[in-house]
């Protein structure tokens, strides 16, 4: 009685085709190769399209050959020459490249701080002691030798540059300048008389 039911039920299943794949004559720089898929598609991943003939033992076409006519046109000076296009990156690589530069901003933003930190410090004894240093801003400058006689600005390409003049006076009488440059409001350097 199991068996009844077990027929129709084979009967229902496709059968298993043993016949071979459909092959094709493929004829790729002169030479000519048995393939189970159309030309077009086995040149596309593993030769030149556009070395594709015709057969030569008749005028017809092999079937699934691509004759001259058939062939794709180059619209790019690659595609002209054979040459492959750059491998677009993977969403893997593009993220790890991502992650990377992220990492790398991170560290220099890091450094900075780290870098102003020592600075602040650095700078907070120079003004108590009246002194400079490049790399203070203008208001380092300010606050460690006061308020300049003259300060004179210039605009280049490379950004803003003044330079400040700080006149000495010693008991009333004049002993000297001195004169502070800056670029974009940091110290790039100082004379002093």
């Amino acid at each position: 009685m199991k068996a009844s039911y077990l027929l129709p039920l084979l009967l229902s299943l496709p059968t298993l085709s043993t016949a071979a794949p459909k092959m094709y004559e493929c004829q790729v720089n002169g030479d000519t190769r048995s393939v189970a898929m159309p030309c077009d598609q086995y040149l596309k991943f593993f030769g030149d399209r556009s070395k594709v003939l015709v057969s030569e033992k008749s005028d017809e076409p092999v079937p699934g050959t691509i004759t001259p006519e058939e062939a794709p046109i180059a619209t790019t000076p690659e595609q002209a020459t054979g040459e492959d296009k750059p491998k677009e990156k993977s969403w893997l690589e593009k993220r790890d490249e991502e992650r990377a530069a992220k990492k790398a901003q991170a560290k220099e933003a890091h450094d900075k701080r780290v870098r102003d930190a020592s600075n602040r410090a650095k700078f907070k004894k120079l003004i108590h002691n009246k002194e400079i240093a490049v790399g203070m801003s203008r208001d380092q400058v300010i606050k460690s030798w006061g308020k300049p006689s003259s300060s004179k600005q210039t605009v280049t390409e490379s950004g803003t540059e003044e330079t400040l003049t700080f006149r000495r006076y010693k008991n009333r009488q004049y002993t000297g300048s001195d004169e502070v440059t800056l670029r974009n409001g940091e110290v790039i350097s100082f004379t002093k008389d």
